[in-house]
């Protein structure tokens, strides 16, 4: 009794749901079901039964496609499931948004440009977006996104030059004489808001350009110096570095997942009375998860 209540609903269900497109023409009856799926895919509907009756089995299915679907439509996507690519693929066209995480993990070397003296370089390392909003012009347009997502990044100092701290300002001096050598690096941890636009141009491969917003929440310096056989460590805190600074990206992405990224700097993490004025670009891997 409970299955026949069961494939009733199930059925009326469906019923209803094409009735809303345009008025059915079939009515199917299916006695004794010992197995019933729907599914529906955006403006599909698709349902499936298994049972038996007068000692035969039977195999029912049935695939109805809705009409008047709406051009936009809200997704959320967990995790490492799949690529916005893969997602784009099963779309038939049209506007939509979605809402992912973990998006654009990277790692890569900086490079000082109009660098200060005994600058060495660095490296980087970050997620764009923790978590993003993403718009998806149709299953081949470009798809916006704006996002919130964290980085870190280290900038070395030595060449005979080390970080020191006068009051509130970070200088960069020589080192005196009688210190073996000395090696300092300038620590900056910050949020960052990406706005980016990522196009697809075939074979797996997409374009990434945008403008992200650094919130430079943090920062310190250390230097280590070393005199014979001592070594000492000097650590500076409460720097003043500017809290707002730009950051342009551009990318290539391959195999939908991967690629390598340019990003330019090009405002000082530090005003002229603050601290050396620091221009950077970085390269390195990203990955689109």
């Amino acid at each position: 009794m409970k299955r026949k209540i069961s494939i009733v609903m199930t059925l009326l269900t469906v019923w209803l749901a094409c009735m809303a497109a345009e008025s059915a023409d079939t009515v199917t009856y299916l006695p004794h079901p010992e197995w019933v799926e729907v599914k529906t895919y955006g403006d599909s509907i698709h349902v499936k039964a298994k049972g038996k009756e007068h000692g035969a089995n039977y195999d029912y299915s049935y695939d109805y496609a809705l009409s008047g679907s709406t051009e936009s439509d809200w997704e959320v996507n967990l995790p490492f499931f799949k690529t916005h690519y893969e997602r784009a693929k099963k779309r038939r066209g049209g506007c939509w948004l979605s809402v992912d995480w973990f998006d654009n993990f990277y790692v890569g070397g900086v490079i000082g440009l109009d660098k200060p003296e005994g600058m060495r370089g660095g490296w980087e390392i970050g997620v764009d977006n923790l978590v993003g909003l993403f718009w998806h012009a149709g299953r081949k347009g470009a798809v916006l996104s704006l996002g919130a997502g964290l980085g870190y990044r280290s900038t070395n100092f030595g060449n005979g030059m080390r970080l020191n701290q006068i009051g509130k300002s970070l200088v960069i001096e020589p080192i005196e004489e009688g210190i073996a050598s000395a090696s300092s690096r300038l620590h900056l941890f910050r949020l960052t808001v990406p706005f980016m636009i990522t196009q697809r141009i075939g074979c797996g491969m997409a374009i990434r350009l945008g403008a992200i917003l650094n919130l430079n929440t943090y920062t310190s310096a250390t230097t280590k110096i070393k005199s014979g056989r001592s070594t000492t460590k000097q650590s500076f805190h409460s720097l003043e570095q500017r809290f707002a600074t730009p950051d342009f990206l551009g990318s290539l992405i391959v195999c939908d997942n991967c690629g390598v990224y340019v990003r330019w700097s090009p405002v000082s993490l530090f005003s002229s009375e603050w601290g050396p004025k620091v221009k950077t670009i970085s390269v390195g891997v990203n990955f689109v998860l």
